[in-house]
């Protein structure tokens, strides 16, 4: 639902430890914190019961993946009436991936069982290490990136009017919170454009982690309110993580 998504949208967009809600309805609010660096993070994850009874046989599950290695620790698995409990989890990027993960939270309340599902952002952008590269050795950068699907072009239309503004927020918010490094010297009022470093914790056979390099450009067009968005990386899922988000932040349904 367009709810369940500006809350994600949210989540995205956090700053480091700031807690937002994930999901909320008249029995629960899920709320997330997160940090991250380079390749690992730690998240809270609150669980509060809004209900006037006690919350029994909480059960929080997230799938395993191959590109994500995901611990949670140990929790209450129940929550008094009114209380809210916190939910360390421990998560390391091991490859490239442009899926969201699924957490599920479940328990009884009156004896009746509840279930949700839902996408934890737990997205590719968080492994990022921001890259501010000069327009030199950006432009070097770029043109070195060549292959099959390593790179991504679309034009879509905004969610918001396309204005000086509305890129600057993107240029300064968005981009930090993506951990994307604004380029030096490449963008006029309309266009944003930088670069970053997707860390893994996998290892080469010499022993260096594993780090993908991928680069973007928006192009704002402000009669049409429309965007073109270029992406290029080293690894084609990180093109598409990369996608995914830009597009689910600002494009219009």
């Amino acid at each position: 639902s367009q709810q369940l998504k500006s809350w994600f949208n949210r989540c995205i967009l956090s700053d480091a430890n700031e807690k937002v809600v994930l999901y909320d309805d008249e029995i629960i609010t899920l709320s997330i914190s997160s940090e991250y660096r380079f390749h690992q993070g730690r998240l809270s994850i609150y669980v509060a019961n809004k209900t006037g009874a006690v919350l029994s046989n909480l059960l929080i599950s997230i799938p395993t993946y191959p590109h994500l290695a995901i611990k949670i620790a140990d929790y209450n698995n129940s929550i008094d009436s009114s209380n809210e409990i916190k939910v360390l989890v421990a998560v390391q990027a091991l490859r490239p991936y442009d899926t969201y993960p699924n957490i599920t939270v479940s328990f009884n309340i009156w004896k009746s069982p509840y279930s949700y599902t839902l996408d934890l952002p737990v997205v590719i952008t968080n492994f990022f290490e921001a890259i501010a590269a000069d327009k030199e050795t950006y432009l070097t950068r770029w043109k070195s990136i060549t292959g099959e699907n390593l790179e991504s072009q679309e034009i879509f239309n905004s969610n918001k009017p396309v204005t000086t503004e509305l890129v600057n927020y993107i240029r300064s918010k968005v981009f930090t919170a993506l951990h994307i490094g604004v380029a030096q010297n490449l963008d006029g009022e309309t266009t944003a454009t930088g670069s970053a470093s997707y860390r893994t914790g996998s290892a080469t056979a010499d022993g260096n982690l594993i780090a993908v390099g991928v680069m973007m450009r928006l192009e704002g067009d402000v009669n049409q309110h429309r965007f073109r968005l270029t992406i290029r990386a080293k690894h084609a899922l990180v093109v598409q993580g990369l996608r995914k988000l830009i597009l689910g932040l600002l494009a219009k349904e």
